[in-house]
């Protein structure tokens, strides 16, 4: 699949220059350009000579040279359409970002209850869909970490709140689990900590 997305368009479009070179060759050569004293116009004499203007022309370019001027057409080519690409991506994440900042701020606001419920009610089956294939377990935490989610978005300050408190209960028990493990006595500070 790769190969005739990615490959087939860059080999087509090398045989298009590849072809489109040929003919440039095939045609007659083009005068070059020449000063403007060297025109009959501002010379004294009346007839130039061809091999004066043939001086200036520069050389053919060379088999090596062709390669490099095509490669490097490519390449400017294909930087121009990667930089309109990673315009319209800028310009489409900066409209979602926006989007989604109205979106929180709305959700934020204290008159907004039945949109908060509806959101968190949404989470909550995000989490559900994205663990549909799991067992009772899975489908539970999944619903759960969607609602949460959510529910930290629409209520910031609460959330912050219960995260201080949810840090100091795991540290608690993480130090009470510590000590039952190494068989550590318990300190005075844990126990204070414990009750």
């Amino acid at each position: 699949m790769m190969r005739n997305k990615v490959f087939r368009p860059f080999f087509l479009t090398a045989a298009a220059v590849t072809v489109a070179e040929e003919g440039k060759k095939g045609m007659a050569p083009q005068n070059c350009v020449c000063r403007r004293s060297e025109l009959p116009i501002y010379s004294n004499t009346v007839a130039v000579s061809t091999a004066s203007i043939q001086d200036h022309c520069p050389p053919e370019p060379t088999f090596v040279e062709d390669i490099i001027r095509t490669i490097r057409q490519h390449l400017v080519s294909g930087y121009s359409t990667f930089e309109e690409v990673k315009l319209k991506g800028e310009s489409m994440v900066n409209s979602t970002v926006s989007r989604a900042d109205e979106v929180i701020q709305f959700l934020q606001k204290e008159d907004n209850t039945f949109p908060r419920y509806g959101a968190i009610a949404i989470g909550g089956l995000a989490g559900f869909i994205l663990a549909i294939r799991g067992r009772l377990f899975k489908k539970t935490l999944y619903s759960l970490l969607g609602a949460g989610t959510v529910a930290s978005v629409c209520y910031p300050n609460e959330a912050r709140y219960y995260a201080q408190i949810g840090l100091a209960e795991a540290r608690k028990y993480a130090t009470i689990a510590y000590n039952f493990a190494y068989g550590g006595e318990v300190f005075e500070k844990d126990k204070e900590v414990a009750k």
